[in-house]
Order: C-alpha cells, then structure tokens, then sequence
C-alpha cells in the first residue's frame, strides 16, 4: 500500500503482530521489574506466598519481548527495504524497536514503585525516576526524527499509528502495574494510619478538583518533556482500547466506515436480490467519501440454514449480487459458544472465503467470555476469513458504570474485558486474534429510564446518541424509535420537519462513530414487535417518508421557542462536514442555567458520596435558525489526489508558513451556492438579522462570501480559527453596511499562526474601516473543538442581545474606556 513520493501505508498482518507482542512484553518487562525493585508487590497472601513474583514475570516477558524481536526483524526487512533499500529499510526497523523500549522504560518511571515509599526515600526516588524517565524519552524523540526523515519509507500515517500502539501499550502495563501496587498496599494492616492519613488530606479539599489538577499536570509534563510530549495517561482501560483500535490499523487497508443497513431475510432469493440492489441506489450528497449506503448487514438465520448448506439460498443470491455491484458486507451470524456454533461459523466462512465483498462476521449472541469466545474466532479464521481481509464484531457490554462504584466510571464488564491480570499479563483473546471490532447500539432510553421528556430534549438526545459507541467504535443499531414519555405540543405529535431533523441529528451523531454504522432493518421483518410507523423501524419507509436523506447538502436545526427571528448559517473546517455540528449542537446554544450534579464516581473522597458540583447546561436560542452546509468531497492536488471533503482544492501546503494557493474558480463556485442561502435567509428574516460565520477553511470561505455577497451587509460575520484570503476584495459599499467581524484565534495555532500572518490579514479589514473585534486566547492552538464552542456561543450571545441591552452595554464599556484613560 504505496502511493506516489510516498512510503508504505500498512503492514504485513504477521509483521504487525510482531510488533504489537514486542510492545506489549517489552513494556510489561519495564513495569514490573521497576515494582520488582521498589518492593511495591511483595504483600503477603495467607497461604505465605507473594501476591505477584515480579521478578519471575519480568524475566517471563524480556524473553517473549526478545523472541517478538527476532521475528521483527525477521519479518520488517521484507517490505521495508522495497521503497528505499536495505539501508533505509534498516533504520526504520530499528527505530520502531527503539520506539517500543523507550515507551516502556518512559511510562514505567512515570507510573510505577512510588506508593510504597514516604518522606525523603520518596522524593529521592521520583528525581531518579524523572530522570529515568526523561532519558527515555530523549530516546523516544530520536526514534521518531528517524522514523520522520524516513517517511519515503513508512508514510507518516502509519508511523503514527504504531507509535500510538506502542505508547498506550507503555502505559497500560504501567497502570495496571500502579493498580496493583494500590491494592497491595491497601491491604497492608501496618499501613492503615499511612492510608488514612490520605484520606484526611482529601477530606480537607485536596484532590477535590480533579479537573484542575490535570491542567497542572499537563503544564508540568511540558515543562518536562517539552511541547511535543504524547501525553501521559492514567486508566489502563483507556490504554486497552486504544490498542485494540490501533492494532488493525497497521494492516486492514479497509479503512471507509460502515454505513449500511440490516438485511433480514423474509420473503425469496428475488426479493432478496432487489433488496441488495435498492440500497445500493440509495442516493448520496457527495461521491467517494460516503455519506449514503456501502453496506449491507446480511442477517443469516438458523432456521433457513442446514448443515450442508450453512448459507440458504436467499443469503447466497444476496451475496451474488452485492459481489456483483461491489457493496461491502458484514454477515451477522448468530452462532453461540461450543461445537455446534463453531462448526456452522467454520463452514458459513468457507462458503464466503473467496467473495471479495464480505469483509467482516458480526457475532451478536457471543458472549464475551474469552474461553468460549476463543473457539469462534479459530473457527472463522480456520474457515479462510483471515485477519488480513475480515473483521470481527462483537457486542461489548455497557461502558458506564451505573453504580457509580468504579472510580473510572466503567462498568465491572466493561473493565473486565479491557483489563489485564498482572500476575499473567498476557494479551487477551481479542488482541490475540488482532482484527476485533466492538460495537454498540445507539439507544434513546424513554422517560421512566431518564431519558428526554419534551421535543426539544429528545432531538437534543438524538445528537448524543450515538456517544456511547465512542469507545468501540462501531455503532450496531440505530433507527428512529420516538421512546415513550415524550410530549410533543400538537396532539397529533411530531410534524414532518421535526421528524426530518431528528433523523438528520440521529444519523449526525452516528456518522461521528469512527467505524461506522447501520440502521436496524432495510425492511421491518412480518415478526418483528414494536409499535409505531414503519418508517421508524425500517429505512426504506424512513427514506420514502423524507424522515432521512443522506443526499442533504445542508443540515438545519430549526428554530424553536418562538417564530423564526434569526439565521445563523456556519462552514465546517477542512475534512470535516454539516453533520459535525448536529452531534454538538451547543455550539449554537446559550447557557441555560446553573444545575447541581452529583460528581463523578473519580472526584469522590471516600467519605463524601454526596458531594455535588455544579456543571452548565445549554438550550437553543428561541427563534434562532442554524445552517451548516456540507462541503462536496474533491480531489485535493497538495495530498497526491486524495479525496476529502472540502470547499476548495489546496495546490499547495506551506505548512503554516503562509496562505495556501487555491484555485479561486471552485471559491466561487462555493460563493455562489452560500449566497443562495443567504438570500433565502436575508428573505425570512432581513439581512440585519442573518449572521454568516465559519471555521479554519471554512472562516476564509465565509469571509469571502460575505464581502462579496451582492445583498449587503449582514448582521454580523464570525470567523474562527481562520483567516482573510488575501485575494478577497473589500468594497466602501460593503464597509459603509457597517456589518461587525468577530474574530476568535488562539496564540498557540501553528496551522494558522496569528502572529506571523493570519493577524495581518485582518488588518486590511481594519485600515478599510471595518468594524473588527478580536479575541485571541493564548495556549489554544488549531482545531480546538471546545474553544471553537466557547466562541461561537459568545458571538451568539452578543449578537442576540436586546438592543436595550445592547446599549447599556456600549454605554458601560464606554465609562470602563474613560477609567483607563
């Protein structure tokens, strides 16, 4: 996988093994030998014997890590030397080794043999280990400015995946040897005052803002290791998911998300061939990067099975034809733990092996208990559904942990499946088979399980739903099921535009999952339960009712609370798209009141389980309209003809030195179409109460569009983390509007650096007479999500203010003025 002028872009599957084992043994070697050293293990269990030999397990995994190794550079040489040479070849093979012991040795200095000290002997040893630490991370960078110089030989992308791998590898080893070391020492009877005097300390507030202590730390690692430190993590969970995310990564080339539809199987081969064929139909806004339909979901059924025909012939015509038309599919198999379910998951897979178009088994009725889990996966693999070209998906359980006893907030079958036992410390049945997907259904629960109660709070629900999936990546199911308890205003319940923008927000928050998703059914099946319209439970019907359309070139949330008063219409950033702002819509909120909440489970001390903190809640502006348009996907000429969505090509990348080139052609093209909108929005509600704004790219899109708009002046123009193209002419018709620009920057953009040249851009807006009010935040650098909220909701607020308001306002800061002079 090699482009032109570029280095490899995946990794054999054996070679990402291989390197996956060395991170892991490497990083468990460092962790536990260093507990091995500071004694933190060494408690005592009745039957007389240690609670860990840290030492014998540290010798364990230097021998596999070293073993792992050798098959590394057995391996690496192989596909490495082809782009450059042996030579070249070499020094990257090497480097990622470095990379693997320096992750090790950096996290275990960091994390591990602290708790078990006090006083001087403790401070004593965190200089040591600071400075272990940092030696190893001056390795660490060196292995990376190699691994950078040779991106002719591994292209950058994958050089960052496996770095990333062997960084959470560290950590995890790192974390679950601390956890370790808490327990041993919590169980200690000759340490119960040393423990109980913590407990005062945090009685007596400290530790109470966690939030706060984070920053401090992070500030503390800078200071450290400098700008470019990866982070520091402190929940080998986290660490756990990261690596199972990252390890196929290194070598599955199917990277497009899923995005598809179940396919039950109910009537004939016919009806299941026109089925395949109308998804593949279904129409979408913009080309390769897909927004509609790649996939099918085909649920095989037991019951239309036989064991001399694994398939039926429903499931065989269907295969046939996405084959035949190119759509990616998952089988959904819902084979069991023990000799039956294996036998029929070997035989469905040796029937599919050779059909390009199926790409991943989902196993919903696995259960995910890694004995029995272990024979499923042999048999999908020993079928010829390889890890090199098939996935497999599996239900996780819940993430959050609904007791609120966890001090990371995940459930106890959440963390189960992601933790590692340190007495063994060998990788799970999930990384061991190296290709594992996890997934979850995207779920709004009704208003007896806390869910929403109003319209408004259910469409709020629909842009988070899919934020359970997160951590797993994959959203199962979803469809468009209104939960019981909600109260809509007319007694005939919801209308067909808020329908539409319930669908919109829902499939707005799936699209947000990295893996993907897929609604529940093409077509409800005659057996399925469920009350309602079709189209809440089937796509097609959803589609033909106008409740979906993933053709929408814009996405819209409507104005609510009041008549439609004012029109916000808002650009996405490069590479992203409309829908990114349907699963965040408080960035068009206002603050809607104080409320208290508990505090996390992690914030607690130990004899303050009720304490509460207060946390901001938001709710739309009434009357307000917000439109967030969809860049089309084009080829972009400075990323080798990468397609990405975009509203304009880049010819060229300065890397933050300077503007871009960029083919004004296609700007004006994008001009016309945002000036379309605007008239439409200038003809709801007058110009004075439209507002034009936009992010990064889609800032200096905005800008031009709004200075070159034919109807005039608008009520105010946003403009974050962007700048004014330099070709974009400001005509004394649009200055004498007297139109106000906002600008909101960060200090820290190197992207877009402020001082060196997107500052000075805005100066010609100035020395022109515009109305130019700046905001610049130091330490925030580009595409800070939660900045780029903060701001737009700020200019929502001033620009939505009163006009009474608003002149008291002018007046106070006029006085404010006088003061200071």
């Amino acid at each position: 996988a090699m482009e032109e002028d570029e280095g490899l872009g995946s990794m054999p599957f054996e070679a990402a093994v291989a390197l996956s084992r060395m991170g892991w043994h490497e990083a468990w070697r460092a962790s536990l030998k260093r507990a091995e050293r500071a004694g933190s293990l060494d408690a005592g269990k009745p039957d007389g014997k240690k609670a860990v030999v840290a030492d014998k397990d540290a010798q364990w995994h230097k021998a596999r890590a070293a073993k792992a190794a050798e098959t590394w550079n057995l391996l690496a040489p192989k596909w490495l030397d082809k782009p450059r040479g042996a030579k070249e070849g070499a020094e990257v093979t090497k480097a990622l080794l470095d990379c693997a012991k320096a992750a090790a040795e950096h996290t275990a200095a960091r994390r591990v043999g602290f708790i078990s000290l006090i006083g001087d002997p403790a401070k004593k040893a965190e200089r040591a280990a600071d400075e272990d630490a940092l030696q190893a991370w001056q390795r660490w960078e060196a292995a990376q400015s190699t691994l950078k110089e040779h991106r002719s030989v591994l292209r950058e992308s994958l050089a960052d995946v496996a770095s990333n791998l062997l960084w959470a590898s560290g950590w995890h080893a790192a974390n679950s040897v601390a956890e370790a070391e808490v327990k041993v020492m919590e169980g200690k009877e000759e340490d119960e005052d040393r423990m109980q005097e913590f407990d005062d300390g945090d009685e007596e507030g400290e530790g109470d803002d966690d939030e706060a202590e984070g920053d401090d730390d992070d500030e503390d690692e800078e200071e450290k290791f400098g700008a470019d430190y990866m982070g520091s993590s402190d929940d080998a969970v986290e660490d756990h998911i990261a690596i199972l995310s990252a390890l196929p990564s290194l070598f599955w080339d199917d990277l497009v998300p899923w995005q598809g539809t179940r396919l039950h199987l109910f009537e004939d081969a016919a009806a299941a061939v026109a089925a395949v064929e109308a998804i593949s139909r279904v129409p979408t806004f913009s080309g390769p990067f897909p927004r509609g339909l790649n996939a099918i979901r085909l649920v095989l059924r037991e019951a239309l099975c036989t064991p001399k025909d694994p398939l039926g012939d429903m499931a065989r015509a269907a295969l046939s034809r996405a084959e035949a038309i190119g759509l990616r599919v998952m089988l959904e198999v819902p084979a069991k733990e023990g000799a039956k379910g294996e036998e029929w998951l070997r035989k469905v897979a040796q029937e599919t092996a050779d059909l390009k178009c199926v790409r991943a088994v989902a196993l919903p009725q696995a259960v995910v208990d890694f004995d029995g889990l272990k024979g499923l996966l042999a048999a999908v693999r020993t079928g010829g559904l390889t890890q090199g070209r098939c996935q497999i998906v599996l239900l996780a359980p819940c993430p959050e942990d609904e007791t609120g006893e966890d001090y990371d907030g995940w459930s106890a079958e959440f963390r189960a499946m992601h933790s590692t036992d340190v007495a063994s410390a060998s990788q799970n049945v999930l990384l061991q088979d190296g290709n594992v997907l996890l997934e979850r259904p995207a779920y709004i629960p009704s208003k007896e399980e806390g869910g929403p109660e109003d319209a408004q709070g259910l469409l709020d629900a629909a842009s988070h739903v899919g934020d359970s999936a997160q951590d797993m990546g994959l959203v199962g199911s979803w469809n468009l099921v209104v939960p019981k308890g909600v109260k809509f205003k007319s007694k005939d319940g919801p209308s067909l535009d808020w329908y539409r923008e319930f669908g919109q927000r829902l499939l707005g928050s799936v699209q947000s999952a990295e893996s993907g998703w897929f609604f529940d059914a093409w077509e409800r099946p005659p057996d399925a339960g469920g009350e309602g319209p079709a189209a809440q439970f089937g796509l097609k019907a959803a589609l033909e009712a106008g409740w979906l359309d993933f053709a929408a070139k814009d996405q819209v949330l409507a104005p609510t609370g009041a008549k439609h008063t004012h029109s916000l219409i808002y650009l996405h950033g490069f590479m992203c798209d409309g829908y990114s702002y349907l699963c965040e819509p408080e960035y068009f909120y206002k603050m809607k009141k104080r409320v208290k909440k508990k505090k996390s489970s992690k914030s607690k001390t130990k004899d303050d389980d009720a304490a509460e903190d207060e946390e901001e809640d938001y709710e739309p502006h009434p009357g307000l309209k917000v439109v967030c348009p969809s860049a089309p996907c084009r080829k972009i000429t400075c990323q080798n003809g990468r397609e990405q969505p975009s509203w304009h090509d880049y010819l060229t990348d300065l890397d933050g030195e300077g503007e871009d080139d960029l083919p004004r052609e296609e700007l004006e093209e994008v001009a016309k179409r945002i000036h379309e909108l605007l008239d439409r929005e200038v003809a709801a509600v007058g110009a004075k109460n439209v507002f034009l704004g936009g992010a990064s790219q889609g800032c200096a899109v905005a800008l031009h569009c709004a200075l070159t708009y034919p109807g005039g002046g608008l009520g105010g123009l946003l403009g974050t983390m962007g700048h004014l193209l330099s070709f974009t002419e400001i005509q004394p018709v649009w200055v004498e509007s007297k139109t106000p620009v906002f600008v909101y920057h960060g200090l820290a953009d190197t992207t877009m650096p402020w001082e060196k040249w997107v500052g000075p851009s805005y100066q010609r807006l100035k020395d022109a007479g515009v109305d130019v009010r700046i905001t610049t935040e130091e330490g925030v650098d580009h595409a800070d999500g939660n900045r780029e909220q903060a701001w737009t909701r700020s200019f929502l607020t001033e620009v939505l203010r009163p006009a009474s308001v608003k002149t008291v306002g002018k007046k106070a800061d006029a006085k404010k003025g006088a003061k200071k002079k």
